[in-house]
């Protein structure tokens, strides 16, 4: 990455649901749990899970669906890649994963 690059950081809108149901589970807060969303909102883009993307995961052969649809929502729009913790979920992937550590160490690769 050269200075001149940035990064654009998306979050699926399935995902977010999922997000705000673990949030809530922990914090049992609701206008807490919105307003962590809002602020996570505010830095990262949400990307549409659309129909396309929805059948293309279906067509996989993953064992976790939401896994292959947070892939195929990277893959049919065109992302870099997806950031995981369990980079085995995805070793069939054709777009580059990385955990949120190999990303970290990335941008202050590329910022040196």
């Amino acid at each position: 990455m050269s200075q001149e690059d940035t990064i654009a950081l998306y979050v699926s809108a399935s995902a977010i649901t999922d997000i705000y149901y673990i949030a809530n589970q922990t914090i049992r807060n609701r206008e807490h749990v919105k307003d962590l969303i809002i602020k996570l909102t505010s830095i990262i883009a949400i990307a549409n899970v659309s129909e396309d993307e929805i059948k293309n995961a279906l067509s996989m052969s993953w064992k976790d669906f939401e896994d292959s649809v947070q892939y195929s929502v990277a893959l049919l729009q065109e992302m870099d890649g997806v950031v995981t913790r369990n980079l085995n979920d995805y070793k069939d992937s054709k777009i580059a994963v990385w955990t949120p550590e190999d990303l970290l160490a990335r941008i202050e690769m590329s910022e040196m």
